[in-house]
This record gives structure tokens, sequence and C-alpha cells, in this order.
């Protein structure tokens, strides 16, 4: 299943607010440490609601046959970036059609 996943990483590197006191990016109540942020998206989840569904397959279909300058192109279901939503890109469309991602 083609999984767009995202790590944003905030070292804290000694920062610290105007008080002095350095912040606890890891949440651990030591002041230091970084804080992590991840999520994960499958391509096809047009609407960001975890699965890819009827829904998103609409999306899919207005985008489908669309070039980058022509009206209706969504880039974000360009898989292989070539600035069209062919049929590479409704390949990989439908083998993410009907899963979900679990929630943490």
């Amino acid at each position: 299943m083609p999984i767009h996943g995202i790590e944003s990483r905030a070292a804290d590197a000694g920062h610290c607010p105007a008080d002095g006191r350095l912040l606890d990016g890891d949440g651990d109540g030591i002041a230091g440490g970084n804080y992590v942020n991840e999520f994960f998206r499958l391509f096809g989840d047009t609407d960001g609601d975890g699965d890819v569904d009827a829904l998103d397959k609409k999306a899919f279909d207005k985008a489908y046959g669309k070039r980058v300058n022509q009206p209706g192109y969504l880039w974000y279901l360009d898989y292989n970036a070539n600035d069209r939503v062919w049929a590479e890109d409704l390949a990989l469309f439908l083998l993410n059609y009907g899963h979900c991602i679990r929630r943490r």
C-alpha cells in the first residue's frame, strides 16, 4: 500500500523561552529532549479521514485524465509526479481502496 509518512522533529538544542527555563520537548518532565510528531496518510485519502473510500474515489474520478495546467488537476493524486493523473496513479489508488490507517 502506498503510504506517505512524515516525521517532524523539533530539536531542543538549548532553546528557552523568555523566563530562561529550557523547554521539555519530549514531555518527560526533564528540560531538554526533542519533540517528535509523526503522521501518515494513505495515497488516495483525499479528505484526510484515514481511509480510501467512495468519497475519495469520487474526487479521483474528477481528477482522472487531468494535466497539471487543467482545472480539476489535483497534485496529491499524481503519485508519480508526472504532471497528470493517469492509469498508473489509478492503479496505486486502487491498491489502497477500502483500506484505512488505524489511529493511535
